[in-house]
């Protein structure tokens, strides 16, 4: 439990509901779940194409930093080979 955040019980969320329903009607309050879910599947969807857009880029720039770091420790390699020769 996350210290000064209480619980909310059955009775306060049967209370919460019912002043729901009375500030916005049974007809809106009906609505309000379908629309609350299209809500959060628009920002799923948000934010798993962001994600697509921003993986693969860092993917690439980590496996250009690889490549680089392969190189010059073979080109290390090779100066120290013609050093000791």
């Amino acid at each position: 439990m996350v210290p000064g955040v209480s619980q909310v019980g059955g009775t306060e969320l049967l209370v919460l509901l019912v002043i729901i329903l009375l500030l916005f009607g049974a007809k809106r309050f009906s609505s309000m779940p379908r629309e609350l879910g299209h809500l959060l599947g628009g920002a799923k969807r948000t934010v798993e194409d962001a994600k697509a857009d921003l993986i693969p880029e860092e993917i690439d720039e980590a496996h250009r930093t690889v490549e680089g770091l392969k190189s010059e420790a073979v080109s290390s390699e090779e100066q120290d080979k013609r050093r000791r020769a």
